[in-house]
């Protein structure tokens, strides 16, 4: 901090060194006094000379003022960096100029790679595999060339540019990485696929099983390459340029993809022939569960058929209501299972439906095939759940079907149809035929529209349904369903013993009041960051939120099917609109749960309890909720030590989004 002249007079130290004509200088603040003979002392404040001894001054007092050699070497450096920062603005401008013109270049050439990536994704769609090779060498040549200008010089000076240098690093990374995926994957893969048995994908109902297959293989084959190209793309830094922010994001959303497709095709590509009726003719149930009436994977399976695959044409039976057996033919359950999911009804184990009320699908599944082949003496190989929100998804690419009221059901409108209006516009007696006629003519619309559907629309239709839990899938050989499983669909509880692999819990509901009124369930579930502990585990806070939106008015209305009959005090029975939940927290591996806090419309109520299945802990507790009530539970779980990334978070699928239009 400098100091302020003193207010008596001037401020007259000086500060700064004494210099000779001989450049012995010292640092120490000197007063005027003269300076020995034949040597000329100057005072320098900041830098600047502002005295001198009297043999420096004139006849006429004029300064008289001599530089020494290091005066002048200075005033030759200085000379020199302004040259230097002149011709660097020079250069710069140049360069600039340069590399505007060939980030054109780049962008046209770039336009032409793309041009011929949805030309082969139109092939490949189409079985047009003849040509493959000869687009992706073209495809290899314009990526070796963008790879080329983008490394010379200007492009490397320019990464090093305060704040855009980040975002040119990351365009020449991304560049980098297609470059190689072009010629050690694309080349090789089109050189196999074109071998394959020409054709469409999918068309009318039947699956070019040679054609699909190598595509799956060719997929696995590109394993290595894909997923080191995947792992660079994610690696990636932060970029500021609003346009490499966007390209940025979108190939780490692509290669992400891309690489669950490559790891799913090395499982599946042994097993798909077979799974495809190759190898014999196999025999699938299709459930469609009804979110409204809610289960742990859904919701009840109220309607279901059968579609056969032989050698990949695809046919399906007609659909029927949900199926129940004889005492003695149901399938046994374990006392866990009758425990946790059957105290309530004790229909787990007889009707198919309600198997899905065990939120491990592969058990649910397994229960579900039983149950058909006892009622229905028809063995199935595999069981396919999905639900009204996944079949709008897909009715939003292939069309839509029309009621026999003329109501047309499409991708805009099916969940809301399916969940919501044929409880309010049809008798009772109609609503469960009306959702089974729908979703068997829906089928049908897929299965004879699916070729002619955008092959990329598809695909992230599917990977939608499968993030969401909407689209799940069971095979009953073991192969199969390990392929299953690293596709991501086969909602299976974690393994006990997978204390090491990465943490999923679960949240669940299953509705044993047998209403409707899941129309108007809210469920919110929020988990905190994880708080290393010391020793070593690490715990999340988690809040579920779950409430009853319907109002007052909607409750005096409802229809006879929605809402819950209840027996009053006089002996006569109400309608009321109850949501009656048996609440699950699910512990993940090794995990446990605690410091559970339940608020129902604000006040502490409602009796948890604790349990295990299959090793994993458990808490729960039945919960009811009246029109415009809600609950709010707390909880906190610890996640071993051992555990590998962040907590994931399973969630039974509601109809929450349709019902407010965020589909």
């Amino acid at each position: 901090m400098l100091k302020r002249p003193p207010q008596d007079g001037p401020y007259t130290e000086p500060v700064g060194r004494i210099e000779t004509e001989r450049g012995s200088a010292s640092s120490e603040p000197t007063a005027f006094q003269g300076a020995p003979s034949g040597e000329r002392a100057e005072f320098y404040d900041f830098g600047l000379p502002y005295g001198e001894d009297a043999g420096s001054r004139t006849d006429d007092g004029l300064v008289k003022r001599r530089h020494s050699r290091r005066d002048r070497r200075r005033r030759r450096i200085r000379r020199t960096v302004i040259a230097v920062v002149v011709l660097l603005v020079v250069a710069l401008g140049v360069s600039g100029a340069l590399l505007a013109r060939s980030a054109l270049s780049v962008r046209d050439r770039a336009g032409e790679a793309v041009g011929i990536v949805n030309s082969v994704k139109d092939k490949v769609t189409s079985g047009e595999f003849s040509t493959l090779p000869d687009d992706a060498v073209r495809l290899q040549a314009l990526c070796a060339d963008i790879e080329a200008e983008t490394s010379g010089p200007l492009w490397a000076a320019a990464s090093v540019i305060p704040v855009v240098g980040s975002d040119v690093s990351a365009a020449r990374e991304l560049v980098s990485v297609l470059s190689e995926v072009s010629a050690d994957a694309l080349v090789p893969m089109a050189e196999q696929l074109a071998g394959a048995t020409p054709g469409r994908l999918f068309a009318d109902g039947s699956i070019n099983v040679s054609a699909v297959c190598a595509v799956v293989d060719a997929l696995a084959d590109s394993a290595g390459v894909l997923g080191s190209a995947n792992e660079r793309v994610q690696a990636i830094g932060d970029t500021h340029v609003a346009q490499v922010t966007e390209l940025v994001e979108t190939a780490k959303d692509g290669f992400a993809v891309l690489d669950g497709a490559v790891k799913a095709s090395e499982s599946l590509s042994p097993v798909l022939p077979a799974m495809l009726g190759a190898q014999g003719t196999r025999s699938y149930l299709v459930m469609a569960q009804n979110n409204v009436e809610i289960r742990a994977n859904g919701g009840l399976g109220g309607s279901q058929g059968v579609i056969t695959i032989t050698d990949g044409q695809m046919e399906i039976g007609d659909f029927r209501g949900s199926l129940r057996v004889s005492d003695d033919q149901q399938v046994l359950l374990t006392d866990e299972e009758n425990n946790l999911f059957n105290k309530m009804t004790g229909n787990v184990g007889k009707v198919t439906g309600d198997a899905t009320m065990i939120p491990d699908f592969p058990r649910a599944a397994s229960i579900i095939g039983q149950l058909w082949e006892a009622g229905m003496g028809q063995h199935v190989d595999g069981v396919i759940a999905l639900d009204p929100v996944f079949l709008q998804y897909l009715l939003g690419l292939v069309g839509g079907v029309t009621l026999p009221d003329g109501t047309a059901v499409d991708g805009t409108n099916a969940a809301t149809v399916l969940m919501h209006d044929v409880y309010w516009n049809y008798p009772q007696e109609e609503s469960d035929a009306i959702f089974a006629s729908v979703a068997q003519a829906a089928f049908d619309r897929i299965l004879s529209g699916i070729g002619e559907a955008d092959m990329a629309g598809l695909v992230q239709v599917f990977a939608r349904g499968c993030d969401e839990g909407r689209f799940i899938v069971w095979m009953e050989d073991a192969d199969e369903e390990q392929a299953i499983e690293d596709m991501g669909i086969a909602n299976e509880l974690p393994d006990a013993g997978d204390v090491d692999g990465v943490p999923e819990a679960g949240v669940y509901l299953n509705n044993v009041g047998y209403s409707k009124m899941d129309w108007y369930l809210d469920l919110n579930v929020d988990v905190s960051s994880g708080m290393k502990r010391g020793d070593g585990t690490t715990t999340y806070d988690v809040t579920v939120d779950i409430a009853n939106t319907c109002t007052e008015a909607e409750a005096a209305n409802l229809p006879g099917y929605v809402g819950v009959n209840k027996w009053m005090d006089d002996g006569s029975i109400q309608l009321v609109p109850l949501e009656r939940y048996i609440v699950y927290l699910f512990a993940p591996a090794g995990g446990t749960i605690s410091d559970v806090n339940v608020q129902v419309n604000g006040q502490a109520d409602m009796t948890m309890k604790e349990g295990t299945y299959n090793g994993l802990n458990v808490t729960y507790g039945m919960l009811d909720l009246y029109d415009e009530e809600s609950c709010t539970v707390t909880y906190t779980i610890t996640v071993p030590s051992d555990a590998a990334g962040e907590l994931q978070m399973r969630v039974t699928p509601t109809c929450q989004d349709a019902r407010e239009g965020n589909l």
